[in-house]
């Protein structure tokens, strides 16, 4: 199924002369988009997902987008893997060496969060700095845990709030639209009408076409960060 061809026939609207449109009544229903997973934003900025309806914006502010418009806008488009979220609390408590923190960094936590993976050269230097980082090892225990688990709440990437809010629905085997809508709405995310549409019938499909996947450990099992990557690594694709 093309998901944005679906949206469109979907969420359009006849306007007064009788041509379709998708109606975004501001830039905050753009943002709420991006910031939901919609967008690849491995591959493209806010900015350019912003710059990709100029031609749509009217004077008011709103974005009338027609459906050339909204079909040239697949590229930008999320259609990866929707793996399990990653939970720091399920780390194996124990030393790791250097090597083995950083691909913790760059594969686990980095891509959780609105950080840049640059930033990773620098938090090793930082532990290193502060007598963390010893002999080339540093102890992952439970307060560790708890510290990157609010990073994480705090900063969350787009595919991370995409990962956790499929995976609630599916957990709670919830794969109706208004059941997606409803946990969009628990975020701190606000949009209008056709935004929330977008959103909702995209969670509400993906969760109807997800298949049952082993379960993810929970919170303090303690799992090794190979095991724990291969059990993440199991989701349909959107």
């Amino acid at each position: 199924m093309d998901q944005i061809l679906d949206t469109w026939n979907k969420v359009s609207k006849p306007t007064k002369d009788g041509k379709r449109f998708i109606t975004f009544k501001s830039v905050q229903d753009l943002m709420f988009l991006y910031a939901t997973g919609f967008v690849d934003t491995q591959k493209y900025s806010f900015e350019q997902w912003l710059n990709a309806f100029t031609s749509s914006r009217q004077s008011n502010g709103s974005y009338l987008v027609s459906k050339e418009q909204w079909l040239e806008k697949k590229k930008y488009h999320y259609s990866g893997p929707v793996n399990p979220p990653f939970d720091p609390m399920t780390i194996e408590e124990k030393e790791y060496t250097e090597q083995e923190i950083t691909k913790l960094l760059t594969q686990d936590l980095i891509p959780a969060t609105s950080f840049d993976k640059s930033y990773v050269p620098q938090v090793i230097n930082n532990l290193k700095a502060q007598g963390r980082l010893i002999n080339g090892k540093f102890k992952i225990d439970q307060n560790v845990k708890k510290y990157l688990t609010e990073v994480i709440k705090q900063y969350p990437s787009p595919l991370r709030v995409l990962q956790v809010t499929v995976h609630k629905l599916l957990k709670a085997k919830k794969g109706d639209v208004a059941s997606a809508k409803e946990e969009l709405q628990k975020s701190s995310f606000f949009a209008g009408a056709s935004a929330q549409q977008i959103a909702s019938s995209r969670l509400s499909n993906m969760v109807g076409n997800a298949k049952t996947t082993a379960p993810i450990p929970e919170e303090g099992a303690g799992i090794s960060l190979k095991d724990l990557r291969k059990k993440r690594l199991s989701t349909q694709k959107i």
